[in-house]
């Protein structure tokens, strides 16, 4: 008895100190749609960082944190960032002091508009000591163990689209509204969320009643001339030095491409999962256990089917210029438990094969190249099944796609700029399967937003003026083989094959679709994270019948933390 209490005191007090060594180490995640991402790729692209895991997204405040401590040294060692690199790693460090350890104001050379106006002398009395505390968030709140940070979330964006066929404009208008609340409850536990009520209204017609859109979870409308539809990411995570485990709702974003991951991808709506982190300097392991919903039109308000989803992931970085990662995903559903697939390093293929082969597995490899300064290649392969014996026939069987692409900063030297390339392929069929276990979410892809039986060819152009302002360019054309009512050429995520379908289907064979897209953005940040968004389109689409439909679009954003 003697030496099973000494036992568990040493368990305890071993606890203790893997607790007392860790900083931060359960910080809250980065959202996917910060722009600190894209500096991230830039640095490392420019070797101003080396080794980044940045394909498993998200990364979290610390993973930011530890990659920019080795840009400042680097840049302290003499690499040289031109003044706009140096204007975002100054913000950068104010945006992540806390994990950086520079809570204190002097020690940041970043001086925020929000601290600039409210120090005047003349605003100084009046502004509300409540708000901007911290100079960065509306509402903070800290002790020594629990820091609380409040944001709130809006946006107001105006949509005009012109088809070629009239010359009245529709108008659409997207309103968001919501807040943010994230922080720290000890230095074991961070917690992060996100609330948002969007409205849609315009020109157009909307159906009546309960159900999906692309992209979105549950819609409502109530009223033909507008809709509702809500959505929630909420987590707690929990630390001790290399260990992250992750309980609510959020989004996963596995791969290199930059325009839609293969294998997992941010397109859908979030959902709720259970997700295990391991964090190394040279590699980094994830595994999930998820829950999704298996949607169906229904009148009434009733409980959704649900369908589940296991998913791990291997990142390695073997040396400074090369990462790999190794994805595998199993998507099933009749059974809310399966102790195979929350075995985080089982092999869900051989797995699959031991229960019957009932549910839907894919596996991704992916990888990124930066051996040469300014360059960045990378690329993707999604297997979701195939049959080597009958490689090249052409058999529906043999269901893939690949993508790669070119990531090229500071071409003929010109500073700030970015060009990019990217194609994506995908075979017919791929993401279907025969017990209706489609690889969707709330009817969304889980992976590529593009259908099956398509291509997608993206370049894209990039300048960043200051800080605050950027402009950007894009063209993009999308081929697609779409089903026709007589026969399934493999074009659809919902529609499997059955006897009278093309067996041997080529690639883009059935109604072939074309939309070719040029696109001009600007972004302007008036203060942290209230952004005025500008952006023009041109569209020409070809239909299944070969009729062309020309469309011109502006839209105008004005939102903050959206």
């Amino acid at each position: 008895m003697q030496n099973k209490t000494k036992l568990i005191n040493l368990i305890l007090l071993l606890c203790m100190l893997l607790l007392h060594q860790t900083v931060y180490s359960q910080s809250p995640y980065v959202p996917l749609n910060h722009w600190a991402y894209d500096f991230l790729e830039r640095m490392e692209t420019k070797h101003a960082v080396r080794g980044v895991l940045n394909h498993t997204k998200p990364l979290s405040r610390k993973e930011f944190a530890n990659y920019l401590k080795q840009l400042k040294e680097n840049v302290d060692q003499g690499f040289v960032l031109n003044k706009v690199e140096q204007e975002q790693l100054s913000f950068l460090e104010f945006e992540f002091r806390e994990e950086l350890g520079k809570e204190k104001s002097q020690k940041l050379k970043y001086r925020s508009r929000i601290q600039k106006v409210k120090n005047q002398k003349t605003i100084k009395k009046f502004f509300p000591s409540l708000f901007y505390k911290n100079n960065r968030n509306f509402i903070s709140w800290q002790d020594e163990q629990i820091k609380v940070f409040f944001d709130p979330v809006y946006r107001y964006k105006i949509n005009y689209r012109r088809p070629d066929s009239t010359n009245k404009p529709e108008k659409a208008f997207h309103f968001t509204n919501g807040f943010q609340v994230w922080g720290y409850l000890t230095k074991y536990f961070g917690f992060f969320v996100d609330v948002r009520d969007n409205k849609e209204w315009g020109d157009q017609k909307y159906p009546l009643g309960n159900y999906t859109l692309p992209g979105l979870g549950f819609v409502r409308a109530t009223s033909a001339d507008f809709i509702y539809h809500d959505e929630t990411k909420a987590y707690l995570k929990f630390g001790i030095k290399n260990f992250q485990l992750i309980y609510g709702k959020f989004k996963n974003y596995w791969g290199s491409t930059n325009t839609g991951s293969l294998l997992l991808s941010d397109y859908a709506t979030s959902y709720d999962q259970l997700k295990f982190e391991y964090r190394h300097k040279k590699f980094k392991f994830t595994s999930i256990y998820a829950f999704l919903i298996d949607y169906h039109f229904q009148l009434e308000d009733k409980l959704q089917d649900k369908k589940y989803l296991a998913a791990h992931r291997l990142e390695v970085a073997p040396w400074d210029w090369l990462s790999i990662g190794l994805s595998e995903t199993v998507i099933f559903k009749g059974r809310s438990f399966e102790p195979s697939y929350l075995n985080p390093v089982m092999f869900f293929r051989s797995a699959e094969h031991y229960l019957g082969s009932p549910d839907n597995m894919m596996m991704g490899l992916d990888f990124k190249f930066t051996a040469f300064k300014n360059i960045k290649v990378y690329g993707e392969l999604l297997v979701d099944d195939l049959t080597t014996t009958k490689l090249g026939t052409g058999w529906y069987g043999n269901k893939y796609g690949f993508s790669s692409g070119v990531f090229w900063t500071e071409p003929l030297k010109l500073n700030n700029f970015d060009v990019r390339l990217e194609y994506a392929r995908i075979r017919p069929y791929v993401y279907t399967h025969e017990n209706e276990l489609q690889y969707t979410h709330y009817n969304s892809a889980l992976g590529h937003w593009m259908e099956p039986n398509s291509d997608l060819f993206t370049f894209s152009l990039k300048y960043q003026q200051t800080r605050r302002l950027s402009f950007s360019g894009s063209f993009q054309y999308l081929r697609h083989g779409a089903n026709t009512d007589q026969k399934n050429y493999g074009g659809s995520f919902d529609e499997y094959i059955v006897p009278i379908d093309a067996y041997y289907p080529g690639f883009l064979d059935g109604a072939v679709e074309k939309n070719q897209a040029i696109v001009f953005y600007s972004s302007y940040e008036i203060i942290r994270n209230l952004f005025c968004r500008l952006s023009i389109q041109g569209n020409n689409y070809f239909k299944k019948n070969g009729k062309k439909i020309k469309t011109t679009s502006l839209s105008f954003s004005l939102g903050i933390n959206y």
